[in-house]
């Protein structure tokens, strides 16, 4: 069965968003579309997974790392319109899932949580996307094997996973190494008719 196939019978805009990630991630991993061209359809799939009420009400850190890293790579790319829109959902999906964590605990359950996960600790150093905080997501992904500590969430856990370190390019930016990260921003034909695709079935979905 296509993804074309597979679109057409996607009953809800959760399933949609689910399906469009699952063939963005199996795409990628195998190059068979590029890292534009995914960070394309992964905004898409957000913005269809963001429909969900339980998305909406009971957003996990899952959740916060996914918006951070959409908003990092758009930062990269120079999508400064999503780059702020990111910015503001990874901090709301932030505060609610904290809000959440502490109705289901306590506030100090959540400060001795916090402490084992190095993105919700300081989440707007990382929403800032300086050197400090590129080069210590650098860090993590490179010695993460290494360490014996558990730290989960991992940021390379979530799109675009293992296949784009998106911060040791933005480093490359920071300490003026380049000007600013080249991208080919062209998008095949077909991801096109794919993403037209989408948003038709999404308009007939609830």
């Amino acid at each position: 069965m296509t993804i074309l196939q597979k679109i057409n019978e996607c009953c809800s805009k959760d399933s949609l968003g689910m399906e469009l990630l699952n063939f963005v991630q199996s795409a990628l991993s195998q190059k068979d579309i590029t890292i534009y061209e995914a960070y394309q359809l992964a905004e898409i799939s957000n913005r269809l997974l963001n429909f969900s009420e339980k998305s909406k009400e009971y957003p996990s850190a899952d959740k916060v790392i996914e918006s951070l890293n959409l908003a990092l790579l758009a930062k990269l790319f120079g999508d400064e319109d999503l780059y702020e829109r990111f910015c503001q959902d990874t901090l709301q999906n932030y505060d609610m899932h904290k809000q959440n964590f502490i109705k289901l605990n306590s506030e100090e359950a959540w400060n001795m949580s916090v402490h084992t996960h190095y993105i919700l600790e300081d989440i707007n150093g990382f929403l800032s996307a300086d050197l400090k905080h590129m080069e210590i997501l650098s860090v993590k992904r490179e010695n993460t094997r290494k360490n014996s500590q558990k730290e989960f969430p991992y940021h390379w856990s979530y799109f675009p996973y293992d296949c784009f370190n998106y911060e040791d390019e933005l480093i490359k930016v920071l300490k003026e190494k380049t000007y600013h990260y080249e991208v080919d921003k062209t998008i095949s034909p077909e991801i096109c008719d794919m993403m037209v695709a989408i948003e038709l079935r999404a308009d007939e979905v609830r």
